[in-house]
């Protein structure tokens, strides 16, 4: 929102923060039923269903960028690279810090430990 406060296309933000919301509750949906298949399966089945979430993921992310393309194309003049760069900027990198960031501290604590 302080981003489209900031260039002024605050309606078209609010309309991407929708699609990128309701996006995140379909795949946390789908993430639960998965966590709950891999729970209960065997071996093998479960590495197949393991690499099926992460399918489901990689389309669930390519869905979100069409769809938020879409949406910013629709109110502002912003162009296919631009909205790539912010892509990867404001939701990629920042989730990939705060894993990495996670997963170092968890280290951390099970070698002290």
């Amino acid at each position: 929102r302080t981003i489209g406060w900031a260039f002024g296309q605050k309606e078209a933000f609010d309309n991407y923060l929708f699609v990128v919301f309701l996006n995140n509750k379909l795949l946390g949906l789908i993430l639960l039923f998965s966590s709950f298949l891999l729970a209960f399966s065997g071996g093998p089945t479960s590495k197949t269903l393991f690499a099926i979430s992460l399918i489901v993921i990689a389309l669930m992310f390519v869905y979100r960028f069409f769809l938020g393309y879409k949406t910013l194309l629709r109110q502002t003049r912003m162009g296919v690279f631009s909205l790539l760069l912010a892509f990867f900027a404001v939701e990629l990198i920042p989730s990939a810090v705060v894993i990495k960031f996670v997963s170092k501290a968890v280290n951390l604590y099970l070698v002290t430990a």
